[in-house]
């Protein structure tokens, strides 16, 4: 009986032990590489054999990628926020009107979200494509890579669903 206390007694310390030196030695990620958000559109225009982006027309473009970002950054939205609540409170109360009602609430907010989402991505990929047309990268692009690959990389860069976000090429691409 003596043996469990003690091995309890030892144990402990040692899982303590092992759980503190494992944070205290994760190395710091302090400098991490900066993400350039057109590397995709650049290798794209690169392979398609069209004249490389001016300095001019890639500031404009990260200026429009950032303008984005900046617009759809995850904030709490406290008409949401008391919907859900209230949808929970009414299962838990059993009241499937206000459920319903609540979760309807719910969807609309959704969906009015993912749609200026949606049309502010159109912007940005509108945006986007009359300075690759400007610039002369557009009809190269598209011979090379189509119309539909063309948009998918450009809406790649507002991280269009399937698109994987900025800084790379969307799926099958």
């Amino acid at each position: 009986m003596q043996r469990k206390p003690q091995f309890i007694r030892w144990l402990i310390p040692v899982l303590v032990l092992g759980w503190t030196s494992g944070i205290t030695l994760a190395p710091a990620q302090t400098d991490m590489p900066q993400v350039d958000a057109l590397a995709g559109l650049k290798t794209a225009i690169s392979n398609a054999g069209a004249t490389a982006l001016s300095s001019t027309e890639e500031s404009s473009i990260n200026a429009l990628v950032t303008q984005f970002g900046s617009a759809h950054q995850p904030s709490p939205n406290t008409a949401l926020q008391s919907a859900q609540t209230a949808f929970e409170n009414a299962i838990l109360a059993g009241d499937s009107s206000t459920a319903a009602s609540q979760a309807s609430i719910i969807a609309n907010t959704q969906a009015a979200d993912m749609a200026q989402r949606e049309t502010d991505a159109a912007a940005l990929a509108i945006s986007v494509i009359t300075l690759l047309k400007t610039g002369g990268q557009l009809d190269a692009m598209t011979a090379q890579l189509g119309a539909n690959r063309v948009v998918r990389l450009v809406l790649n860069l507002a991280g269009w669903p399937g698109g994987g976000g900025p800084g790379g090429p969307p799926p099958g691409f």
